[in-house]
Parts: C-alpha cells; sequence; structure tokens
C-alpha cells in the first residue's frame, strides 16, 4: 500500500499525522460542484429575487427537506451548495 511505503521509518505518532492527513485530504477538500447542484447566487440569477429573498427560500426549502446543503468553494469563495432533496 503507498501510505505503509511513504510511511516506513517515522515513529508512531509520525505514521498517525500522516494516516490523518491522508484521511482529512480524501474526505474534507471540497469536491466540485455536481451538474445537479446550485448556489444561492445562481438560483438568484434565474429568479431575479434579491439575495436576501433568495436565501431565505432556500433555506425554507432545505428545512422543509425539499434541499440538501453542503458547504464548498466556488471561484476562491465559500458558498452553500444546494441540491434536490431526493
Amino acid at each position: 500500500m503507498a501510505s505503509n511505503q511513504r510511511s516506513r521509518g517515522l515513529d508512531k505518532s509520525a505514521r498517525a499525522a500522516v494516516s490523518g492527513l491522508e484521511w482529512a485530504l480524501a474526505t474534507i477538500t471540497d469536491q466540485p460542484i455536481q451538474p445537479d447542484e446550485f448556489t444561492a447566487k445562481q438560483f438568484q440569477a434565474s429568479t431575479g429575487k434579491t439575495n436576501d429573498s433568495a436565501r431565505h427560500l432556500l433555506n425554507r426549502a432545505r428545512d422543509r427537506g425539499e434541499l440538501t446543503s453542503r458547504t464548498g468553494t466556488v471561484d476562491g469563495h465559500t458558498v452553500t451548495i444546494y441540491k434536490r432533496a431526493i
């Protein structure tokens, strides 16, 4: 396994840190926005609503279980990414 080869010769705490870093990179790093996902800014542009109104509508839909959301990065900015709940 590649991670074992890279951690060979390291003490136990260093190996744990390396495996923790590998886990974080695999699970926490931003996933690109998918074709079925959208941001509040995209929703706002499509509906002509104000920023506050668009966010309010999206949050209400999320609270009703109609949408799911996650945090991600788009063009270097942290945003909420929405998706239709299935």
